[in-house]
Formats: C-alpha cells, sequence, structure tokens
C-alpha cells in the first residue's frame, strides 16, 4: 500500500504538466471570448468614431466659416463685398447641410441622431438670427449689427460648437 501511495518524478511531472496545460486552455477560453467585445470596439472605431471625428471637423469648419463671414459682413462698407459674403454664405450653408447628411448616413446610435436633430434645429435658429441682423448690417450700422449678433447668434453658435 506504501508504495502505490508513492510518486515518481515522472508522474508528478505528468500531472504537473497537465494542470499547466489546463490552466493555458482556460486562459485561451477566456482570451477567446472577451476578444469579440475588443473586435467590435475596434470595428467601432474605425467605422463611426474616425469617420465621425472626420465629418465633425467638416461641420465646424463650415460654422467657423460662417461666423467669419457674418462678423466680415457686419464690418464691411462695401455692397458689393456684402453681396459677394451673402453668396459665399449660402454655398457654404448648402456644404454645410450636406456635410450633416454625410455625417447622418454613418450614425448607427441614436444618440448621435438626436444629437445631430438638435443641431439642423440650432442651424436653423442660427440662420434665423442672421436673418434679422442682415438688414441691419447692410445699412452700414456694424455697431448695431454686432450688438445684435451677440445678443442673438452668438450664443447659438456656441451651442452649435458644444453639441458638436
Amino acid at each position: 500500500m506504501i508504495v502505490a501511495l508513492q510518486m515518481t518524478i515522472g508522474k508528478k511531472f505528468m500531472i504537473t504538466c497537465g494542470a499547466l496545460l489546463f490552466a493555458a486552455l482556460l486562459q485561451m477560453s477566456v482570451a477567446m471570448i472577451n476578444f469579440g467585445s475588443v473586435r467590435s470596439g475596434i470595428r467601432y472605431m474605425t467605422t463611426e468614431t474616425v469617420p465621425g471625428m472626420t465629418e465633425t471637423t467638416a461641420i465646424l469648419q463650415d460654422i467657423y466659416q460662417l461666423r467669419g463671414n457674418f462678423y466680415r459682413h457686419m464690418l464691411s462698407v462695401d455692397i458689393a463685398e456684402m453681396g459677394r459674403l451673402e453668396d459665399e454664405n449660402d454655398a457654404v450653408v448648402r456644404q454645410l447641410r450636406n456635410d450633416m447628411k454625410t455625417y447622418e448616413a454613418g450614425v448607427t446610435q441614436e444618440s448621435d441622431r438626436e444629437r445631430m436633430a438638435k443641431v439642423d434645429a440650432l442651424l436653423d435658429r442660427m440662420l434665423e438670427g442672421w436673418q434679422q441682423i442682415l438688414p441691419i448690417s447692410r445699412e452700414g450700422r456694424s455697431g448695431d449689427a454686432n450688438i445684435a449678433f451677440t445678443a442673438k447668434v452668438l450664443p447659438i453658435l456656441e451651442q452649435l460648437e458644444k453639441n458638436l
């Protein structure tokens, strides 16, 4: 009986190797199960995050262009320059709406859709506010136009930037 309870070095080695092999297989199984979530995270980053950042940057660029053109319009005394800026603003707004549609086409999260709907509503409010300031600016009353712009349009522009 005593002989049966004694283990040889070979048996001890085999049991140790078996336990290590079992531990390695267990670790590999856990890694394979968790790799699926890593893969979906990488897919999300490459299909939504990077293109979304690119489109958001384009949208912000359009908003900054509008903001600069608004200030240039208010400071201008040349009617032809004002007309050119108004035409340029129309083109920028078209580009902005196109960039927003491009962004929305790649969105899969409901929260992003809601955010873009809010941005669209803010954009409409901003453009309505600018339409109220435009006659003041055309008259060359840049001080009054700037005061109205700061009160009506600038807060909306800041909200737009925050929502992107």
